[in-house]
């Protein structure tokens, strides 16, 4: 049974939704962060670890390049460094 896990593989998603973009020259959108937060429910419910960024929120989990970075790129926990050791 171990065996079938680890062939299955593991699957991890980052999904970024942004209604509204603090420059200038982007249109506003409508459910961009809604989309983003249901596909998180359907990609958890399919086995996936979903890391969520909107432009809504504040801090970590804020839709920004710096946040985009460290959860792609972080020597510790960053996706691209989980993916390649497992």
């Amino acid at each position: 049974e171990a065996q079938a896990k680890k062939a299955e593989g593991k699957k991890y998603a980052v999904l970024i939704g942004v209604n509204k973009y603090s420059k200038p020259g982007y249109e506003e959108l409508k459910f961009a962060e809604r989309d983003m937060t249901r596909l998180k429910e359907v990609l958890e419910a399919g086995g996936f670890t979903v890391t969520l960024l909107l432009g809504s929120e504040k801090g970590d989990n804020e839709a920004t390049a710096e946040n985009i970075r460290r959860v792609l790129l972080d020597k510790e926990k960053g996706i691209l460094k989980t993916v390649t050791q497992d």
